[in-house]
Parts: C-alpha cells; structure tokens; sequence
C-alpha cells in the first residue's frame, strides 16, 4: 500500500510540471512525474517526512535552475521588442514630421 503521503505528493507534482517551460513539459513531463513518483517512495521509504521534505527541497531548486532562467529571459525578450519597438515608432513618426514637437 502507498502511504497517502507519497500519494498526495505524486498527485501535486504531476500538477506542478506545468511551471516548467513548454517544450519541456511536451518531450518529458510523463517521464519527469515517473522519476518523482519514485524518488518520493523511496525517500518515504529511507527517511519518512524528512525524505518527503528533502525531495520537494530538490523540486523547489531544480525549478529554480531550469524554469526560473527560462521565465526571466521570455520576459526580457518582451521587455526589448516593447522598447525596440517604442524607439522605432518614435523615429518613424519623427522621419514624417521631424517639425513635430519632442517630448521633454
């Protein structure tokens, strides 16, 4: 028999691969949620709450490494093409009326 521990975190990680990047989720989520199902049962196994709590420590760092990189450069990449963008409208609409008053 599982211990509902185990079986409680298994259910929770399997809905926390979806904080990781897509392409990532696609090609290895399953095989992702597999590996946790058995780190988590033998971390019950060896140390009870304390293998419980270390192996979500492990998840906690992991996400940190892989996801947390991946989140940060999408949002720079959205931060240049808006400020590329504003500075290219704002050429264009000064090459159409450069007599147009500038901001201050």
């Amino acid at each position: 028999m599982i211990p509902p521990a185990v079986s409680l975190s298994t259910r929770l990680f399997r809905r926390f691969v979806v904080l990781y990047p897509a392409d990532l989720q696609r090609r290895f989520g399953d095989e992702i949620a597999d590996v946790f199902a058995q780190q988590i049962e033998f971390a019950w196994q060896e140390q009870c709450w304390r293998g419980i709590a270390a192996t979500w420590l492990g998840v906690v760092e992991d996400w940190g490494a892989v996801s947390l990189p991946y989140l940060l450069a999408r949002m720079a990449v959205l931060f240049l093409t808006a400020t590329t963008t504003t500075v290219l409208f704002s050429l264009a609409l000064w090459a159409v009326d450069p007599n147009a008053p500038r901001c201050r």
